[in-house]
């Protein structure tokens, strides 16, 4: 789905993501790689494979839109407890097969600055300009994740949650990429607009109402 935003235009991806055709560069957010492992390391038990999925998605759609750049706006990781040896060398190998790659800071990254740039991040302050987009992970003027929103979906007897963007003129909102994580129900302004991710398409919500 195509956007207008700050003079640029993008695409709205049913993967999770942000297309920037004219930088070729993929934008996504809130990816918390190994936050299955740091439930486990607190006794939770939290199956394995997650990670492996989340970073296969990953390379797979940097892959399919021919991305030369990826920008993470925060938290690429969960907790340093979920990194251990194995974890991390797991993460190494799979990002040799990601293009150039930014990492905006998180919340959940402060501690994680060596290892980060280990794997091959630039590490950028937030917020940071790049080509006339501000890119940042907490709300705020431009392009900003951190909130892992959720839009909910009537149907006859139910209701569901599901990922969704949030947009105005000056602010546009990321779903959290990772399968793994639930989310605030966003209840949008009048000037917003909500984008939902039903499997694999997108939904104006007014056409959900």
């Amino acid at each position: 789905m195509e956007l207008i935003f700050q003079g640029q235009r993008l695409e709205l991806m049913a993967e999770r993501a942000v297309y920037w055709p004219e930088q070729q560069a993929l934008l996504v957010a809130d990816l918390h790689w190994g936050k299955d492992a740091t439930f486990r390391a607190h006794g939770i038990p939290v199956s394995r494979g997650q990670l492996d999925d989340e970073l296969k998605r990953l390379i797979d759609l940097c892959h399919q839109v021919s991305a030369k750049h990826l920008y993470v706006l925060g938290d690429l990781c969960h907790a340093p407890e979920g990194l251990d040896l194995d974890t991390r060398a797991l993460i190494r190998e799979a990002c040799q097969q990601l293009p150039e790659r930014f990492l905006i800071e998180g919340n959940h990254d402060r501690r994680l600055r060596q290892v980060v740039e280990s794997w091959g991040f630039s590490w950028l302050d937030e917020p940071s300009e790049v080509a006339g987009l501000t890119l940042r992970h907490h709300p705020g003027d431009g392009l900003y994740g951190h909130i892992h929103p959720t839009f909910r979906v009537k149907g006859p007897g139910e209701a569901i949650r599901l990922p969704c963007f949030v947009y105005d003129d000056e602010r546009l909102l990321l779903p959290a990429f990772t399968g793994f994580s639930g989310g605030p129900v966003q209840k949008p302004e009048a000037s917003q607009q909500v984008v939902v991710i039903a499997g694999s398409r997108l939904f104006k919500a007014n056409r959900l109402s």
